[in-house]
């Protein structure tokens, strides 16, 4: 996985030593975040779930975690001819068992990037604190639902979990995956800085570097490093109720990205797009702004650029005050980033 750039070289380094992933130290338990599966045939795309829908032509529409299938229009016939049974769209090759975005892989950060500088009162400050402490606390729920309800963005890079099974009596294969992505430049407006302190199944390890124009499905193994497209020489076949692990990483050093994921999937003798996304939103990650700061020792190491973002919020292992490590605090970044409290500095 690629590093940041730093003054020396550390390019065949893994990418869990990288500045972004240096916050990190330990293991956080992660939700579960409901996945909508949606999914086209033959180049026929469906609406996707929970997008508004005109106030010009009012549809009903509810999000459902049953992958539907997008049928023709049945042609018409007199009134006095009843259908002899009921038409039923054909059930996907795939179904999605869980998708979710993790926290708890190999000590993921969780800082979040909002598009506009947002100053919030310490009411709602301490209102976002307590949503975010009580999501952690519940299990069975969405970590951290108010920054996906304002649809920030993760911090450098993200690591989502999908578990799909074969829905036919004969194999199914999935034979690619990619990515459908809309980039931009990075979200400076506000910066949520949390860095952290310190299966049995198969599982299938992907890498997708969102930089370039068409990233393919790169090979990950279980110490970090990057391999050549896990699906050029190898398939993956499903039985009915046989399932798959994929745990996905998904990472940008320039860009604001929002994505989903595209399955070429070979059922019943012709090949199927599934299309994952999360509940109905695509994913979203932004690029964090770096700079070299001075060692103390002659040299520089890399870290954040407190600087470029417009408002900015700490907790966790950035907080300052070990009171503070539950609790977003607002601070001007200048003065954080000269604090000599933070290490090395």
């Amino acid at each position: 996985m690629k590093p940041r750039k730093r003054t020396s070289s550390k390019r065949d380094l893994p990418w869990w030593q990288r500045p972004a992933a240096k916050w990190a130290g330990g293991a956080v338990a992660t939700p579960v975040l409901v996945g909508i599966l949606t999914w086209a045939i033959q180049n026929a795309f469906m609406p996707q779930s929970g997008v508004e829908a005109s106030s010009q032509a009012p549809v009903a529409s509810a999000i459902s975690s049953t992958p539907t299938l997008l049928a023709s229009a049945p042609t018409s016939s007199p009134a006095s001819t009843p259908s002899p049974s009921p038409t039923t769209a054909p059930e996907p090759p795939i179904v999605v068992d869980l998708v979710k975005e993790d926290h708890d892989y190999d000590h993921l950060p969780i800082s979040w990037v909002l598009r506009d500088p947002t100053v919030f009162s310490r009411p709602a400050l301490d209102w976002i604190s307590k949503l975010t402490r009580a999501s952690k606390a519940h299990a069975g729920g969405s970590r951290d639902p108010w920054f996906y309800q304002h649809a920030a963005a993760r911090a450098d890079l993200t690591a989502i979990k999908l578990i799909v099974h074969g829905n036919r009596d004969k194999k199914v294969r999935i034979l690619s995956m990619r990515t459908i992505k809309r980039c931009s430049a990075p979200l400076h407006g506000t910066l949520f800085y949390s860095p952290l302190g310190g299966a049995s199944d198969e599982i299938v390890r992907i890498y997708f570097d969102l930089d370039k124009p068409d990233p393919l499905p790169l090979q990950l193994d279980g110490k970090g490093r990057v391999g050549g497209n896990y699906f050029s020489k190898r398939t993956i076949s499903l039985k009915r109720d046989e399932d798959i692990v994929f745990q996905i990483i998904a990472d940008t050093e320039r860009y604001y990205c929002e994505f989903r994921f595209a399955l070429n999937v070979l059922a019943d003798g012709r090949q199927q797009t599934v299309i994952v996304d999360n509940h109905g939103q695509p994913w979203r990650v932004s690029a964090l702004r770096y700079r070299d700061y001075p060692d103390g020792y002659g040299d520089t190491f890399q870290d954040v650029d407190f600087v470029h973002y417009k408002v900015f919020y700490v907790s966790g292992s950035g907080a300052l005050d070990p009171n503070d490590y539950d609790q977003w605090r607002r601070w001007d970044p200048r003065k954080y980033a000269k604090d000599p409290r933070l290490t090395g500095r």
